[in-house]
């Protein structure tokens, strides 16, 4: 199911997918992997995926980049907040 969930949403990323609706499919992803595979298994392989939800959106390269080097859900969760913050103020 996880593997079908990232397939399918780095096909529907287009720029018609609000970004709130990315992250809260994301955040639900990232939930379920650590409940399913532990936290570092789980956090290890939603890296992988983490390029599927920011792609076509400025900083997307800085936040996959940054992703591949977290451990731990609260900070893989932080980090997306934290963009979507950055984004959200961009856009004001």
């Amino acid at each position: 199911f996880l593997g079908a969930a990232a397939g399918a949403v780095s096909r529907a990323v287009a720029a018609d997918v609000p970004l709130g609706q990315r992250l809260a499919v994301f955040r639900r992803h990232l939930r379920l992997n650590v409940e399913f595979h532990g936290e570092g298994r789980g956090v290890r392989q939603l890296r992988k995926c983490v390029g599927g939800y920011v792609k076509g959106l400025p900083g997307a390269a800085e936040v996959r980049r940054r992703a591949m080097r977290l451990e731990r859900a609260d900070e893989l969760s932080a980090l997306m907040d934290e963009f979507e913050a950055n984004l959200t103020a961009r856009a004001a």
